[in-house]
């Protein structure tokens, strides 16, 4: 784990200070993205760890705030609440659903690779595009969004 760390922004780019470091440039990255994000996070400067705190508590509010926007940015990932729409055509399987981020339409490939359930009841949806979708609980869908995603999976 690393010392104190302080981020700061330099044109496009955020930068880290450490105490007897030279300052790097850096990419906020999650160690856990899909189940411990929130927790550990790394800070990587040309692909090589920079530097790794416990959690972003452990930075001063400016830093934090730097760290949150660029790690939001990097992680967009809408949570389904309901789906409205799916239909299978030529291979892919065409969604429409409703998120946390507005209503989102999206294809999607192979059923097999793109959808993966993590323990029982959380899924992660891949599109054609790399675009990443949560359900945080399949069970907790209403009875017409679960038909839906039946109907492609």
């Amino acid at each position: 784990m690393a010392d104190r760390i302080t981020l700061y922004r330099k044109l496009d780019q955020v930068f880290a200070h450490c105490e007897g470091r030279e300052d790097a440039a850096v990419t906020p990255v999650w160690v856990r993205p899909v189940s411990g994000k929130g927790r550990e996070v790394s800070f990587l400067a040309e692909k090589e760890e920079f530097a790794m705190l416990k959690s972003l508590d452990e930075l001063d509010p400016e830093s934090r705030r730097i760290a949150e926007e660029e790690l939001s940015q990097s992680y967009f990932m809408p949570e389904i609440r309901r789906i409205i729409k799916t239909e299978a055509r030529f291979g892919n399987r065409y969604w429409e659903v409703e998120t946390d981020k507005g209503p989102r339409a999206f294809a999607m490939k192979n059923p097999y690779i793109n959808i993966k359930w993590i323990g029982n009841d959380e899924v992660l949806i891949r599109d054609v595009i790399g675009n990443m979708f949560h359900i945080s609980s399949y069970a907790k869908l209403d009875e017409a969004s679960k038909l839906e995603f039946e109907k492609v999976t």
